[in-house]
């Protein structure tokens, strides 16, 4: 979706980028809620306030180089699959 998103509006000077969080990040607090998975956890799963916050700051100052992708914020769980 970001992908057609950002062919669609790139031509505006839009930037589009996804960012993918676990569900520890979208809601702290509620371990004994959250579905058991068969993926290991992450050495360091990014908090919103200090590290996503900061990431999304430096996309922001910079220069539109990346568009269109999906960014998958959850300290390399996906990667252990």
């Amino acid at each position: 979706l970001a992908n057609a998103a950002a062919r669609g509006w790139g031509a505006q000077g839009i930037t589009i980028i996804c960012l993918a969080l676990t569900q520890e990040q979208l809601a702290p607090g509620i371990e004994g809620k959250v579905t058991e998975t068969r993926v290991p956890p992450a050495l360091k799963t990014p908090d919103l306030e200090n590290d996503v916050a900061s990431f999304i700051a430096t996309l922001v100052r910079g220069p539109a180089v990346v568009t269109g992708t999906t960014m998958m914020l959850d300290g390399g769980n996906l990667m252990s699959v």
